[in-house]
């Protein structure tokens, strides 16, 4: 049967209007089935059936409150969280953090990031924020690799996304460092925590590299990140997982100079600091990570010369060669990776 469109809330109450008391037990009851649980507790929904009228009432009186809490209680609060965090205290059986409490953690880091970045408004408060900030993305970042929570997906249970959160770290971060200390920064934030389901570190350096768009500072970060990968390289795994999350670093240093130098339409330095520093376990994937980066700057003809001569050194996944011909044929480059 074909699904009807969804109501208007004006049809919804004049529809309400018709139903007699058992009706209206029977849809409420339909209803609250449909809801996903985490969706009941983002909206409280338990609240609103046990007092509908103090829950009106709450919404309200929130939306018309526009006082800010003392910063001091903001920042113990952070503080707190951090705490109880990384003790599990949100997550396991504990004296600090009541049973009923432990589910609405991501209510409260949804209001304390809107609180901080009020505060950040004000000039003097802006350093304090972004470090207060920092320590509420180093948990959920955390969490996004260690248990925490009782959620899959920190950042989604928070409804805040990755990329966001870090866009509002750094932007406060770059308003109150030198030129070196936010680029140091804002790469170590980025590449030194880890990643949600729906975020790439390429995500990442693309928000960074929104406040790097000048020549010197690129060229800079170039500097900074080079220093960064060379000190990285220099270092010894002590097991096979360091191996592999060390190798991950220094690809993820390489892409973010490859981005800068491609910025600066150095395509030559970019290459040749790529082929050199990427480590991957065969060449061939070496190839399609730089054409897929290659893509993203529309460089066709520097595309198809490295699948030809690519071609001729080693054996091509069959997407390459799509695109490969795709090229000589239309003359332009595809929408996306074959």
């Amino acid at each position: 049967m074909k699904s009807k469109p969804p109501l208007k809330l004006t049809e919804v109450r004049a529809l309400i209007k018709k139903h007699d008391r058992k009706d209206l037990e029977f849809i409420i009851a339909q209803l609250y089935k449909m809801i996903p649980k985490d969706k009941k507790i983002d909206n409280d929904t338990a609240s609103l059936i046990e007092n509908p009228e103090k829950f009106a009432n709450s919404s309200k009186s929130q939306k018309k409150s526009k006082v800010m809490r003392p910063f001091e209680e903001v920042e113990k609060e952070v503080l707190f969280f951090e705490t109880n965090a990384y003790e599990q205290n949100y997550m396991i059986p504990n004296r600090s953090i009541k049973k009923a409490d432990r589910p609405k953690w991501r209510f409260v880091v949804k209001r304390l990031y809107k609180e901080l970045n009020e505060y950040a408004k004000q000039e003097d408060y802006i350093k304090k924020t972004a470090d207060l900030l920092l320590k509420l993305y180093e948990v959920l970042t955390y969490s996004c690799h260690y248990y925490l929570f009782n959620s899959y997906d920190s950042f989604e249970s928070v409804g805040i996304n990755q990329d966001d959160f870090y866009r509002a770290i750094i932007e406060k971060y770059n308003k109150t460092l030198d030129r070196k200390g936010f680029i140091a920064k804002a790469i170590d934030i980025m590449l030194d925590n880890s990643l949600n389901r729906y975020t790439l570190y390429s995500g990442l350096m693309l928000v960074f590299l929104e406040f790097v768009q000048i020549p010197d500072m690129l060229n800079l970060t170039i500097e900074i990140t080079r220093q960064k990968r060379d000190k990285l390289q220099k270092s010894k795994p002590s097991k096979k997982t360091d191996e592999y999350f060390i190798t991950e670093k220094n690809n993820n240093y390489t892409e973010l100079i490859f981005r800068c130098y491609a910025n600066l339409c150095e395509f030559d330095n970019a290459l040749d600091d790529f082929n050199k520093n990427m480590k991957e376990d065969s060449e061939e994937i070496k190839l399609y990570i730089l054409i897929r980066l290659l893509l993203e700057y529309g460089e066709k003809d520097l595309i198809l010369n490295l699948l030809v001569e690519g071609g001729k050194k080693m054996r091509l996944r069959d997407g390459l060669i799509k695109m490969k011909n795709y090229i000589i044929q239309k003359n332009k480059l595809p929408d996306y990776m074959f």
